[in-house]
């Protein structure tokens, strides 16, 4: 393999056994007769045309037809989750007809007697029969006590096993269920609904991770992972005969919305939920609502002013009455999904306002990194952020004298100080403002460490700029552009690898394009509020980048825009459409159901220590007087998520976890060591 080596310029020969070709996402074969049909049009690249790629990225040019996924572009599973979910948001607008869920009553199994084991071990193809015997694993599970029934099956997740498994469960009238497949996280749903629908209670299936535990980590040990996956197999078993069957609870919901933060995704959001008849109430803590946006010069990639946008979304929120509240913070929160209580402080005002709220969306956006002298910012006076010129541009225009303009990228990104990961959107800005300057015939360089441009329509911006002769020049990564001059800055030098030599380039204004970073006192106050987990980065985490890529870990509290990571115009609101389709999916029906393996107290056995109240991190445990001068621990199941931090530390061994009980684990232990 023959390869051009970047710090020494030499070409470079290798000799490899595989190569793998990193294969661009293209449009779909069909698209252009599927656009025909539709009635829809295509974009240059060929991909689905977008009505506003800026503004409104989940619409076609054809009223009624919404795009997601990679039907407008390469995404990636994230974004095509988000963008999938808000425009099922769009489309539900217009469904006048809804389909009413209909429950069909299913008799449960009779769970009486001895427990009666089966064991399904799983192949998935090759992940695990391509180093563990699955039939001798079925075999060995067939020895275990109160096993009745054990086989191997080629994968178990596909419909045809799991119509399999329900005719072994009514044959061989089984009550309790064993998996051994691969990881619980992603397919435990799966066994658990298919089970249901036959009458068998959820909570008496166990799953065994023989997949990541065993087959994946122990590639070159195939007797010891085999030895292991027996050994996870006993113990699930084990565990399995001393289940009971739990049941989920009812509760009813509020259905009125919270939106923390006025930019354009909270806008957005409030929007799509006033739109499906809920009551929303939009929060921004400044005297206006648009955030950043509302300060842009221009959008990217058809050049409208911010402000328009922001004015239309301004008339959406009048048209379907939220309530918005500017110079306003929320100060106390308190509750659980569905029956939030929140304190509002307007201010410059003694009163607070309380309101019921069923959903919670954290829209707070993101700050802009501050530069300091090390950037010559402030310390010259023609040094600017690219923040700085949308506002020059916006009001007084380019100063007359400016002949020559360098912007230098990834300040406050992919790196040690402000964001550790990138900014998402500089590069592009920075293309957008070099366009504008080189049309008035200023010369414009570009220092950067490899451009990187996300959205729809800016790899023509980029190609627009080289074409006008905009300059691209790489930096390295440890040497940081000097900026020379006195009061002004005069040149830029950097040093470049190809040339083993300083370039030295004068400027007459120098562009700073600043990394996005969290809000750090507010999203660490929310935080603490609401219990919702924060990323190294110090960003808003997400419950699952893929699964949930909207949710947080605590439920009936999401998340969209740049709170939870860097994103653009677009994105943000793709993925504030989104929030409003799982949030409303979730309060739709007036009531939710809570899931049963939560924490249990033996009030004979607590003696109101209060050490599991202390401990709790998400307020589910508190101490009240049962009998005059008698104080217990009592659970508020809704709040309770099941980790299990009071279980452990309970002095008394007063507090259990549902379907993880002192004698299940024990029992497992047992086996462990058997």
């Amino acid at each position: 393999l023959a390869h051009e080596d970047q710090d020494t310029g030499k070409i470079e020969h290798m000799q490899v056994d595989m190569v793998v070709l990193s294969s661009a996402l293209i449009p779909a074969e069909g698209s252009k007769e599927l656009a025909k049909i539709l009635g829809v049009e295509l974009a240059r690249d060929g991909f689905f045309k977008q009505k506003d790629a800026c503004g409104a990225p989940l619409e076609s040019t054809h009223e009624g037809i919404y795009l997601c996924g990679c039907a407008t572009g390469p995404k990636d599973i994230t974004d095509s989750i988000a963008e999938a979910s808000g425009a099922a948001t769009k489309a539900a607008l217009l469904v006048e007809e809804r389909v009413e869920e209909v429950k069909t009553e299913i008799e449960p199994i009779d769970i009486s007697g001895e427990p009666r084991v089966g064991v399904f071990v799983c192949h998935c193809g090759l992940n695990i029969a391509g180093l563990l015997p699955c039939e001798s694993l079925a075999e060995y599970a067939k020895t275990l006590v109160n096993v009745v029934f054990s086989e191997d099956v080629l994968f178990a997740c596909a419909e045809s096993t799991q119509r399999q498994i329900q005719e072994r469960v009514k044959k061989h009238n089984l009550n309790r269920v064993v998996v051994a497949a691969c990881t619980p996280r992603t397919h435990e749903p799966i066994f658990q609904e298919t089970l249901a629908k036959v009458g068998f209670n959820p909570y008496l299936f166990e799953m065994v991770n023989i997949r990541d535990q065993c087959s994946w980590v122990h590639i070159h040990e195939p007797e010891a992972a085999t030895q292991k996956a027996k050994d996870l197999i006993r113990m699930a078993v084990a565990k399995a005969r001393l289940s009971h069957p739990l049941d989920k609870r009812e509760m009813e919901v509020g259905q009125e919305i919270l939106i923390i933060g006025g930019g354009i995704a909270g806008m957005q959001s409030a929007i799509d939920f006033a739109s499906r008849g809920f009551k929303v109430h939009l929060v921004e803590k400044e005297p206006q609502l648009g955030g950043r946006v509302f300060n842009l010069a221009s959008l990217y990639p058809q050049g409208r002013p911010g402000k328009d946008l922001i004015d239309m979304k301004l008339d959406e929120l009048k048209k379907f009455g939220v309530n918005t509240y500017t110079n306003t913070e929320v100060n106390t929160i308190e509750g659980f999904i569905g029956n939030f209580d929140v304190g509002l402080h307007s201010k410059g005002k003694k009163i607070f306002q309380k309101l019921k709220i069923g959903a919670i969306v954290l829209a707070i956006g993101s700050d802009l990194y501050q530069p300091d002298e090390h950037h010559g910012y402030k310390k010259f006076s023609n040094v600017y952020t690219n923040m700085e010129i949308e506002q020059m541009l916006l009001q007084k225009g380019i100063p007359e004298n400016v002949k020559s303009v360098v912007f230098i990228q990834c300040v406050g990104s992919r790196g040690s100080e402000g964001n550790p990961g990138c900014s998402r959107y500089c590069c592009q800005a920075a293309i957008k403002q070099a366009i504008v300057f080189k049309e008035k015939g200023i010369d414009v360089t570009i220092f950067h460490r490899g451009i990187r441009v996300y959205a729809k329509g800016a790899e023509m911006m980029y190609r627009r700029a080289r074409e006008l002769g905009v300059l691209f020049l790489p930096y390295p990564d440890d040497s940081f552009p000097s900026i020379k001059g006195k009061t002004k800055a005069e040149n830029i030098v950097v040093y470049s690898k190809d040339l083993d030599a300083d370039i030295v380039v004068p400027v007459d204004m120098v562009v700073l394009s600043a990394g996005m970073i969290p809000k750090a006192e507010e999203s660490q106050r929310l935080s603490e509020i609401l219990r919702v987990s924060r990323g190294p980065d110090k960003f808003f985490l997400e419950r699952h980048p893929k699964f949930g890529p909207v949710e947080t870990s605590v439920d009936g509290v999401f998340l969209c825009g740049c709170c939870q990571f860097p994103q653009d115009i677009a994105d943000s609101i793709a993925q504030a459409s989104a929030v409003a389709s799982r949030a409303s999916a979730l309060l739709s029906k007036g009531i939710i159901t809570l899931e049963p393996i939560v924490s249990s107290v033996d009030e004979e056995l607590c003696r109101g220590c209060g050490s599991c109240a202390e401990i709790c991190e998400f307020k589910a445990v508190e101490l009240i007087e049962k009998e005059k001068g008698i104080w217990v621990a009592r659970v508020n199941e809704a709040l309770c998520k099941g980790c299990g931090s009071c279980c452990a530390i309970c002095p008394t061994g007063a507090i259990d976890i549902k379907h993880f009980r002192r004698d299940q684990i024990e029992a497992e232990l047992e086996a462990l060591f058997e």
